[in-house]
């Protein structure tokens, strides 16, 4: 997994790519948290994710309850179709806003 934090239009962006899975899940937590506490708009870019595994799933909805709890919005931009289909297969594809297709 690549975790990256860049700028898009002057917004912090944390980008992931690659497998995305519970080894990766400690630094993704702390990454998720920085950019929630860095910003008012925080966005995980998902378009160069591979693999996803449950696991991550779920830390994805702490890190989106932890922005409501500080009055954000994590939004997730650009999903992959690796990440569509196990938000799907596990049945949180309404956490993250996605239709089944």
């Amino acid at each position: 997994m690549a975790c990256i934090l860049s700028n898009v239009d002057g917004t912090p962006v944390l980008r992931l790519s690659g497998a995305v899975g519970i080894s990766e899940g400690e630094a993704l937590r702390e990454a998720l948290l920085r950019l929630i506490e860095s910003t008012e708009n925080p966005t995980v870019a998902m378009d160069g994710v591979t693999e996803v595994d449950v696991c991550t799933l779920q830390l994805l909805v702490a890190a989106q309850k932890s922005a409501a709890k500080a009055g954000k919005s994590l939004n997730l931009a650009d999903i992959s179709e690796p990440f569509h289909q196990a938000a799907e297969s596990a049945g949180m594809a309404d956490s993250f806003g996605l239709k089944d297709e």
